[in-house]
């Protein structure tokens, strides 16, 4: 069986990293993957993927890796279930095994180009089914 996922897409916010009790970092980040197609305005969408990284991985993203950069992640789809008001809701996330920035611009840099990407794509909407928490 496979289960490999790559993408390429910028990272929508600076990684979260945490570590667990037992001392094992863990960074949480997401990324926008641009759709292949138009929308009917004539303008590409983008998903909205949420990924983790465990240990050195980890580590890496939250050294090199920034809000608006340009990533390649691989790893694996994962879903996990947890219940929140006697509901079971799922989540879907990427276990990111490799991190490769492909841009190395400075941070100011590229949050201009960010910031003037979501200014012209001011209609996205992401409904609550599709947020984790």
């Amino acid at each position: 069986m496979l289960n490999k996922v790559i993408l390429i897409g910028h990272m929508v916010r600076d990684p979260e990293i945490k570590t667990t009790t037992s001392g094992v970092e863990v960074a949480t980040f997401a990324l926008a993957v641009k759709r292949d197609y138009k929308n009917a305005s004539g303008n590409y969408d983008a998903d909205f993927i949420n990924c983790v990284a465990y240990r050195n991985t980890a580590k890496f993203i939250s050294s090199h890796g920034f809000k608006g950069q340009l990533v390649n992640v691989e790893g694996r789809i994962q879903i996990r279930a947890y219940e929140k008001d006697n509901q079971k809701r799922y989540v879907t996330e990427i276990i990111a095994d490799q991190f490769r920035p492909l841009e190395w611009k400075k941070r100011d840099d590229v949050q201009q180009q960010v910031d003037n990407y979501f200014d012209s794509q001011s209609n996205v909407e992401i409904s609550e089914d599709q947020l984790p928490f």
